[in-house]
């Protein structure tokens, strides 16, 4: 406990006797605030890094999604069409895609029909990749969807 006299000055009463904190605890309480420290300016590059990552796979998906409706909207007999190789993609310099259609007949639904003497696939599936480059290397995004035809 510290007390003041009148005059100003002060008088340390404590239990012991003892009055402050010694060098050796003030050392011990810096090198501990200083590893805290360290460890969270550490933190920082990875989880920028994480965030970073997140926002590519979030653009990549959004990417894919957008080819998956534009597919939607494309008459059935028109979606081979829209297969592509792996390109650049417009507006964006980190991706790539690519698009692959093929017939799907799964083990039930799906059946093919003849139309004008043509066998005409029940369904199809549209599949989407998206490439980015991260710190650690490739990564590609990949959805894929079956549409029926009408």
């Amino acid at each position: 406990m510290l007390t003041l006299r009148p005059g100003g000055a002060s008088v340390c009463r404590a239990w012991r006797g003892e009055c402050g904190a010694a060098l050796a605890e003030v050392t011990i309480a810096v090198f501990l605030l200083s590893l805290a420290l360290i460890g969270l300016a550490v933190s920082f590059p990875v989880s920028f890094h994480g965030v970073t990552g997140s926002g590519l796979q979030t653009t990549a998906t959004g990417l894919a999604q957008e080819t998956l409706e534009a597919a939607r909207q494309t008459a059935y007999g028109s979606l081979p069409s829209l297969a592509a190789p792996r390109a650049a993609v417009p507006g964006f310099t980190r991706f790539d895609r690519e698009i692959g259609v093929a017939d799907y007949t799964p083990a039930i639904g799906c059946a093919a029909a003849v139309i004008a003497g043509t066998t005409v696939p029940g369904c199809r599936q549209v599949t989407v990749r998206v490439y980015f480059t991260e710190q650690q290397g490739e990564v590609d995004t990949t959805l894929t969807t079956v549409i029926a035809r009408p």
